[in-house]
């Protein structure tokens, strides 16, 4: 007689090679944890990379919306500082419409020179006649070209151009005599692009 052993099997038992049951559900929980894991770790880098873009981009957005308003820290090369203003002594000789043009280029007018100033120009000038930025119209009082009024001492009398002489007074000269002339603009006013000079 032929006696089936008839014997039960465990559906777990079938699946695992080693017949380990625990073994299997422990090595598909640690698969589950580490693709969670990584999962979580891949959300948090795609949103600090998303928060860091954003920042970044609210900084470009502001400093590229404010005006580029530079402040210059000294003075155009060649010119000296003296209580805040810039000066320029010319080298070369030019009448004095052609010297104011000069001035104009660095956005400063033929200089201003009154008592306080009048030392520290007379220690970088030399011992030369400078155009200066005192004129008027025939018959008319004498003006700064900035506007403002005279209180200088002049020497001389009918012409309509002013000059520094070698002793530092104001002296009045036909404004188509050529002399070194004398710029002078406030260091935060002027123009910072060098002006190409083409005479």
């Amino acid at each position: 007689m032929d006696i089936e052993r008839h014997t039960e099997t465990n559906p777990l038992d079938s699946s695992v090679p080693n017949g380990h049951p625990g073994q299997q559900n422990n090595a598909a929980h640690n698969k589950c944890l580490s693709y969670k894991a990584v999962a979580a770790i891949a959300a948090i880098s795609v949103l600090l990379n998303i928060v860091f873009i954003g920042v970044v981009s609210v900084l470009a957005g502001q400093t590229s919306e404010q005006p580029s308003t530079p402040c210059p820290s000294s003075c155009p090369s060649s010119w000296i500082e003296y209580d805040g203003v810039c000066y320029y002594f010319s080298k070369g000789e030019r009448n004095w419409t052609s010297s104011q043009h000069f001035c104009s280029l660095y956005n400063a007018l033929l200089a201003r020179i009154e008592s306080k100033e009048k030392d520290a120009v007379m220690d970088y000038k030399r011992k030369e006649p400078y155009w200066i930025g005192l004129t008027r119209n025939s018959g008319q009082p004498w003006r700064w070209l900035n506007g403002g009024n005279v209180t200088l001492q002049f020497l001389g009398d009918g012409e309509n151009c002013a000059y520094l002489n070698d002793e530092g007074k104001a002296s009045i000269s036909r404004c188509s005599i050529e002399h070194r002339w004398i710029c002078s603009v406030e260091k935060s006013r002027w123009d910072m692009r060098e002006p190409v000079l083409l005479y």
